[in-house]
């Protein structure tokens, strides 16, 4: 969606009542962003839902600053395994109705509370498709008993903090923005390119390392390149760096945008 798309959806919602809005944490920011820039002082949302990517401090304050209403972000997997959830408290309650969560070291055993730990998932009511200690990729860390506050609204345990889904958002000099699934929606379709991280160290420009796989031709880059701005809508200089490895992040799972800018 373009900027201007995105701000005449946000205009749908001026003066309207009883509505949420709910996405990826970096698309409902993106939102936010542009109703403050438009101006937009009377979209009162009765909550925002996140899902998706890491829900960063700034993001949080802004979505509730710009839209008037508590932030509420959620845990889960693409694989319809909704794991926990902020309610009433900053922490999240596990949804230990239906799921069942360990927290495991590198060998496999049990974290005590406070420590990160590996997430390992069982789902308990799914009746098509069993997943069973299902490694996430994902590190998290449980909150220690006696941490917990004396007045919650569900007896569920909780986490204090999931680890692992950060995700960045890539700006141009003329503040468009780029986020991780802007990417994602063109790399999947070029089956040239078997991995690949964004790196953006200043404004003008950005880096893309990518690993080619047996169907790479000379023609991927350019092709890449091309959808890139055509969507932008503005020419960004790209500097393509062939790797032969792209390291993960902590929890093991691959980086695909990386921002030096602070």
């Amino acid at each position: 969606m373009s900027e201007t798309s995105s701000a005449q959806l946000m205009s749908k919602f001026r003066n309207k009542k009883n509505y949420h809005i709910g996405g990826y944490a970096s698309s409902i920011y993106l939102l936010a962003k542009i109703a403050e820039k438009e101006g937009f002082k009377d979209i009162h949302f009765d909550g925002a839902i996140s899902w998706g990517d890491k829900m960063f401090p700034h993001f949080r304050s802004k979505i509730k600053e710009v839209f008037g209403c508590k932030v509420y972000d959620t845990y889960a997997c693409s694989e319809g395994l909704m794991i926990a959830a902020q309610h009433d408290l900053d922490y999240y309650y596990i949804m230990t109705p239906h799921i069942y969560l360990e927290l495991l070291d590198k060998n496999g055993n049990d974290v005590e509370d406070g420590q990160l730990g590996h997430v390992v998932v069982t789902r308990l009511d799914s009746r098509s498709m069993p997943i069973i200690r299902y490694y996430t990729g994902d590190l998290a860390i449980r909150l220690p008993r006696n941490q917990y506050p004396e007045k919650r609204k569900f007896a569920f345990p909780l986490l204090e903090k999931v680890i692992g889904r950060d995700t960045d958002i890539v700006y141009t000099q003329s503040n468009k923005f780029m986020i991780v699934h802007f990417f994602t929606a063109i790399f999947e379709f070029e089956t040239g390119i078997k991995q690949f991280r964004v790196i953006q160290e200043d404004l003008s420009s950005m880096k893309i390392e990518y690993i080619p796989s047996k169907e790479y031709d000379e023609m991927v880059l350019p092709r890449i390149e091309k959808k890139i701005h055509e969507h932008l809508q503005e020419d960004f200089p790209i500097e393509w760096i062939k790797v032969d490895e792209i390291p993960p992040t902590a929890s093991g799972k691959p980086q695909i945008i990386k921002s030096l800018i602070k």
